[in-house]
């Protein structure tokens, strides 16, 4: 997560040898998801990381990544975001939790062309790829981050994983729309990026499986749904009003959510984890069907 208001951008860049200094290059392996397989693939690569972070969130901080990339007679860098955890000591726990985000994101993506399904064409959403980005020669938590394409434009955050509201009507209508949608089994939020709709560094907030350190369960979901008022993107998503209502436990309004199908008891959430974004390519058909199968039961279909 990074600070509202900072402008970055980002691409790939044309250079050559004598024009970029590589003096800073180190080996890695960049580790992404494929869909149709359920697994990974690991390929080798040569990065640069700034040794300062441009920005921090609650949990990782972000260095400016350039990678190499050697095509032929031609040499020139992407340009990429290495998030680096600030909250594990480990490098067993780093490395999980870099993993465990690259899929959470393939989730989020998914909820988002669910979305774009019933939004207005002003109101798409999306999710960045992420990948899994070791550095074999660092020791502990630092051999380990998320590795992502680092955005253009004006960086702000929407909301949190703790139900602060802070702008943004289709990132708020996003948000209702997961819970609602799951019949409040899951939320996605914790929304930030660029130009309103696209996001990345979501945090998923479900009442079963495992979504990243920042899941809050039902408590996270309920704290959203607390804070939410229904917007004009809402309305045109067909989504129900969230009318708050006292929680049993007095803390706080809770809304209640009518309609949005049921989920037996024995389906897990945590099934969703296992999809991913390949390569930057997408979504491969066959996790759509998987996923959309997933969803037929979620929604008693």
């Amino acid at each position: 997560a990074a600070a509202t208001g900072r402008r970055v951008s980002g691409g790939a860049h044309a250079s050559n040898e004598t024009s970029y200094n590589w003096g800073g290059m180190e080996p890695a392996v960049k580790h992404t998801y494929i869909c149709a397989t359920d697994d990974w693939i690991s390929e080798p690569c040569e990065v640069s990381i700034a040794p300062s972070s441009f920005a921090q969130g609650g949990m990782r901080k972000c260095h400016k990544c350039f990678e190499k990339v050697v095509d032929g007679s031609k040499v020139y860098s992407i340009e990429s975001v290495a998030k680096f955890s600030m909250i594990h000591r480990d490098e067993r726990m780093a490395k999980a939790s870099s993993f465990s985000d690259a899929k959470m994101q393939m989730v989020a993506e998914y909820w988002a062309q669910q979305f774009n399904r019933k939004s207005p064409p002003a109101n798409k959403v999306a999710f960045v790829v992420a990948q899994v980005l070791e550095l074999p020669s660092r020791n502990g938590t630092q051999r380990w981050s998320s590795l992502e394409p680092l955005l253009s434009g004006e960086y702000a955050k929407f909301n949190n994983n703790a139900g602060a509201v802070l702008g943004g009507r289709t990132a708020q209508a996003f948000s209702h729309f997961t819970a609602h949608e799951s019949a409040n089994q899951l939320c996605i939020c914790d929304l930030q990026g660029v130009g309103g709709s696209l996001f990345t560094d979501p945090q998923i907030h479900a009442v079963k499986g495992t979504f990243g350190d920042g899941n809050l369960g039902r408590g996270g979901i309920d704290s959203f749904l607390a804070s939410h008022r229904c917007n004009e993107v809402c309305a045109a998503v067909g989504l129900p009003k969230v009318e708050p209502k006292p929680c049993r436990n007095g803390g706080g309004g809770m809304p209640m959510m009518m309609g949005g199908g049921g989920i037996g008891d024995g389906f897990d959430l945590g099934k969703l984890m296992q999809g991913g974004m390949g390569g930057g390519a997408g979504m491969s058909m066959g996790m759509h069907k998987l996923l959309d199968k997933m969803m037929g039961q979620m929604l008693g279909g």
